[in-house]
């Protein structure tokens, strides 16, 4: 314990090897010794222990930046630190944590091995965040390695890249800059290039301009690359500033001493005199008489002591030895652990210390060791302490390993630091701004520059394009790619307009693809979408943008659901700025955007993609069979991998920080949730979701996404796409669900396509179409429906209005008598499902584009069987320019939507029914205040139908699918809009409504005055 003083000063950089790579926390030097080029190691641990009181948790890149060092800091009170686990603690704030809850109403015995999974997901989500919280402060900072890892600008003049894999030996950035040359630069060794968990360091500075000169403070001068000019151009006065910040910060005692290195030398010096003194005042009161010889071998002891501890523990001595870099240091460690014994934390307990006699007094201090702690409090309280003018910090050895120390701090003094400011004010005025870099320096990296990352690996060399690359492009030959460097300047990146949307109370979303979105048999950009599609959006009615095949795929084909780069934006439809100019321009009209997240699964490519990243089969994704998707031959990931976690997590957190994405829709979540990927038959009830098959990791990773998006940003819409509709997707954390604020319904799109084409329309079951479009007589409460999405009218499937409208395909149009009538039944039956499945399916509604005007054609991207044709790959907008029934279809599109924006439809509440008639074939239910009716015969015109309903008084038709506009006859014309109920008991109601109902169509009332008597 008495080696306190002189720990600080041998604080070796081994003690600070980077741990998990995540939130960044600057351990900054302070101004006084951090401009010095010759500050060596011992001036920075000093500084150190006064930093990391006051700098602790700031993000700053710099090269003292320690990313979650191993030094464990009591800077922060108890109470902060309490509140920090509260708030990212599950669901904090909300109703008590039951992991079960979502089983209530079950049959226990039936629902107990769901039940018993139920909790120990929990109970492994809890050790995972609580495992985050401790490295990562909360899951929000968790997810932010993006800040650091792959390729980005260093304020000091350079470029640093950052790479995880662990599995290789050796990794260098290969590129324009270097003609490809893989030595040029590569990691530094030890920890400084390559920490524990296998994350690599590459530092590429950047040029001097010819004629300049390199100057002494070129290492530590920092610039800000987006702004011209900035506080460091005004050439002030750096001592005097210096000064003026120590004289502002530090009060009068705490002065840094101006030869930190003798004041840690005297404090040894000290320290081995008192060891040295007491030990021979112990053999001086136990033998008088043999004190003189005594004292004689007690001084031959300590000078071999001396000896053989000078290389050890004299902080000088270090130096001498090991050098000042930690380099220099960890290559003498690594031959020591070759070459000589390795030292044991466990060996400590059987050192056989020599036998001293000693007083009774002194009998149980000689032979028992008491704690750390208490042992520093007394020999605070001796005389023996002299704190020699520093600040009173101190490290004690108080864990199993002596690079762990546990920093202890002064409460009072701490309280007094940390209620000062930050002096970064005065830090500030040494950056400088681009002017003066670009005078100077040349880019080590240009904008633009092409890179890919080289790997020695047990297998050999190879090249892959970094996990975290934001831009990529095939070469010039087509046949390899790269990461592009994407570093444009200031002039040329998007600057923000308009702030996010409020989230809707009703998701009306149009599901978009940006390739396709063109009229024209090519590939369209994102600045063609923004120009003529977001308007189109806009004044359709919905209120959401949904992009599918936005992350970089090499494959277009795949319609962007084999992802090579999660973090890249498709660089075939334009630059990532202008993404962010479609995403900006969006939000400008009201919209949000929605982003189509593939996290399920990942191209199976290796140089272009993360197959085999580091040469390993388990980096990213698992080996072997449960590692490749049962059907499509993707890759799975690893959810149960720290580091794998830890990439999704910051994907989606990038998306919503960098391009202001509003939500996302996760893509297959089936594909996740099993190792058989949902393809599998689902008929043992409640064993099906929590039997061996059942993925936990995946599982507790969507719960960490959910929870972290809606901590980052409340407002943040998160979909699940599970067509095996897992128990709890929609419901909250705490009782048992994963979290999500959707999950999507794909029965309804699958029974119309069925039925048109399978299904004659006479034998159309009404009672079979309300049970599968009610979704809150299944339980789903929160869940998004579509008439069709994209898979419907992809590779060989067909639209509903292709469907409907071609006569060669529709069951039953062989006894219509044209073709005319033929089309004119196919849109007035295409209005009818858009309004029940609307109203009567959830509470958020998609349409794909195009299909909201009956798009004739169904989408096929260029592949070798077309012959690689786009002719198919396209939208044909122009069919809204003529008045026919493309145009009509579109008018009543927009009529529904506008409906649900002013009456808010989707969130009425549940829906009550009030009729079905397999005979009649008509159909009507009550949502909220709303009234609907539906006539699906074909034929039969009902001049006076009633029905029950649960209110009585006056109802107001306020939407008809006959209108003329909408391309119906308006039968309805010369009828009153307003009805009121009449007393009688019908269909378990005593009321009723008597409606007229003309064949194939529907009808919205809206309850206006209600009458006092009712059901």
């Amino acid at each position: 314990m008495m080696d306190i003083c002189s720990n600080f000063t041998s604080f070796s950089a081994s003690a600070c090897r980077f741990r998990r790579v995540g939130t960044v926390r600057s351990i900054s030097v302070p101004a006084k010794c951090s401009l010095k080029s010759s500050t060596n190691f011992s001036t920075v641990s000093h500084s150190l222990s006064h930093s990391v009181v006051r700098l602790s948790g700031l993000a700053l890149r710099s090269q003292y930046v320690g990313r979650l060092s191993t030094i464990k800091c009591a800077t922060k009170e108890q109470d902060v630190k309490n509140e920090r686990q509260r708030k990212s603690a599950p669901d904090s704030g909300k109703k008590k944590v039951d992991p079960v809850g979502i089983l209530k109403g079950l049959d226990p015995l039936i629902a107990k091995p769901l039940a018993i999974f139920l909790r120990e997901r929990y109970r492994e989500y809890k050790v995972l965040k609580e495992k985050i919280v401790e490295e990562d402060d909360d899951l929000v900072e968790f997810a932010s390695a993006y800040e650091v890892m792959g390729l980005k600008r260093h304020p000091r003049h350079g470029v640093e890249f950052y790479e995880w894999g662990p599995a290789a030996r050796f990794c260098s950035l290969v590129g324009d800059f270097n003609e490809w040359v893989h030595r040029a630069n590569c990691a530094g060794e030890f920890y400084l290039g390559r920490d524990d968990y296998g994350n690599w360091r590459i530092f590429v500075p950047d040029n001097l301009r010819p004629g300049e000169i390199e100057l002494e403070d070129d290492d530590f001068q920092e610039y800000n690359y987006l702004q011209d000019f900035d506080k460091g151009d005004e050439h002030h006065d750096m001592e005097a500033v210096f000064e003026q910040a120590n004289e502002d910060y530090w009060e009068p005692g705490e002065e840094l001493p101006d030869d930190l290195e003798a004041v840690a030398m005297d404090i040894w010096n000290e320290i081995k005199k008192n060891q040295k003194d007491r030990m021979a005042r112990q053999v001086t009161e136990e033998d008088p008489e043999g004190s003189e010889g005594s004292e004689e071998e007690l001084d031959e002891a300590d000078d071999e002591e001396e000896e053989t501890d000078e290389g050890e523990d004299d902080p000088e001595s270090y130096m001498k030895r090991f050098g000042n870099t930690a380099e220099d240091l960890d290559a003498v460690q690594e031959e020591e652990g070759e070459g000589g014994e390795d030292w044991d934390d466990e060996d400590e307990k059987d050192v056989e210390f020599p036998k001293v006699k000693e007083s009774k007094e002194d009998e149980d201090e000689t032979y028992h060791l008491e704690d750390p702690r208490t042992r520093y409090e007394k020999w605070r309280a001796s005389k023996e302490y002299n704190d020699y003018g520093l600040p009173p910090v101190a490290i004690i050895d108080e864990g199993p390993s002596p690079t762990e120390p546990t920093l202890v701090y002064d409460p009072v003094w701490e309280k007094r630091v940390m209620d000062k400011e930050m002096p970064f004010p005065y830090w500030e005025l040494m950056i400088k701004g681009r002017k003066a870099w670009e005078k100077r320096y040349t880019p080590g990296i240009p904008h633009l520059g092409r890179y890919r990352v080289y790997f020695h690996t047990p297998d050999g060399p190879l090249e892959r394009i970094s996990a975290w690359a934001n831009y990529v492009l095939p070469d010039k030959e087509g046949g390899t790619y790269s990461g592009v460097f994407w570093d444009p300047p200031p002039e040329q990146r998007h600057k923000w307009r308009n702030a996010r949307p409020k989230r809707p109370t009703t998701l009306r979303i149009y599901e978009c693809h940006i390739g396709i979105s063109s009229e024209f048999p090519r590939i369209a950009t994102y600045r063609d979408f923004t120009s003529k599609v977001l308007p189109h959006v806009k004044k359709s009615g919905y209120n959401a943008v949904q992009l599918i095949g936005i992350q970089e795929h090499a494959e277009y084909s795949s319609v962007g659901y084999k992802v090579n780069h999660m973090f890249a934006t498709s660089s075939r439809f334009g630059t990532p700025e202008d993404f962010k100019r479609l995403v900006d321009t969006a939000h400008g009209l009201g919209l949000i955007v929605l982003l189509d997240i593939v996290h399920s699964h990942a191209a199976p490519n290796e140089m272009n993609g993360l197959a085999k990243f580091d040469g390993s089969a388990d980096c990213y994704f698992f080996p072997g069979k449960r590692g490749t998707h049962k059907r499509w031959g993707t890759r799975m990931f690893r959810y149960g991998e720290y580091d794998v976690l830890r990439y999704l997590l910051s994907n989606l957190k990038w998306w919503v920080e960098e391009y202001q994405i509003d939500g996302f829709h996760f893509h297959s979540v089936n594909s996740m949730l099993y190792t058989h990927n949902g393809f599998s038959e689902f008929n043992n009830g409640v064993q099906d979701f929590c039997n061996q098959y059942v993925d936990k990791d995946a599982q507790i990773y969507l719960m960490c996404a959910n929870e972290m998006l809606h901590q980052l940003n409340p407002n943040l819409v998160t979909i699940a796409e599970d067509v095996t509709r897992y128990p709890g997707l929609c419901e909250p954390i705490s009782q048992g669900g994963l979290g999500f604020d959707y999950c999507v319904n794909i029965l309804p799109s699958e029974m119309w396509a069925h039925l048109i084409e399978n299904v004659p329309y006479e034998e159309w079951s009404m009672t079979e179409i309300v049970k599968t479009l009610d979704a809150y007589s299944e339980g789903l409460k929160k869940t998004l429906v579509y008439t069709e999405n994209h898979n419907q009218s992809i590779v060989g499937g067909k639209s509903l209005a292709e469907m409907l409208l071609n006569s060669s395909r529709a069951k039953g149009d062989e006894t219509l008598p044209a073709e005319s009538s033929r089309k004119s039944y196919g849109v007035q039956l295409l209005k009818m499902i858009k309004l029940i499945t609307l109203s009567l399916g959830g509470s958020a509604y998609l349409t794909f584009m195009g299909n909201e005007f009956g798009h004739p054609e169904c989408v096929e991207f260029p592949r070798s069987s077309n012959r690689h044709s786009y002719q198919r790959a396209r939208r044909q907008w122009n069919l809204l320019q003529d008045n026919g029934q493309h145009r009509q279809l579109a008018c009543f599109d927009r009529a529904l939507m506008m409906l649900d924006e002013d009456e808010k439809l989707q969130a009425s509440g549940p829906v009550r029914l009030c009729h079905i008639d397999e005979s009649t074939k008509v159909i009507t239910y009550k949502r909220g205040t709303f009234f609907f009716a539906f006539n699906f015969h074909r034929k039969n015109f009902y001049e006076v139908y009633k029905v029950g309903v649960p209110d009585a008084g006056e109802f107001e038709r306020i939407l008809d699918t006959d209108l003329r506009e909408f391309g119906g006859a308006h039968q309805l014309e010369s009828q009153p809009s307003l009805l009121s109920t009449s007393r009688g008991r019908l269909d378990d109601f005593s009321n009723v409504l008597a409606l007229q109902l003309p064949p194939l169509t529907a009808q919205v009332y809206k309850l206006g005055r209600i009458w006092e008597h009712g059901t």
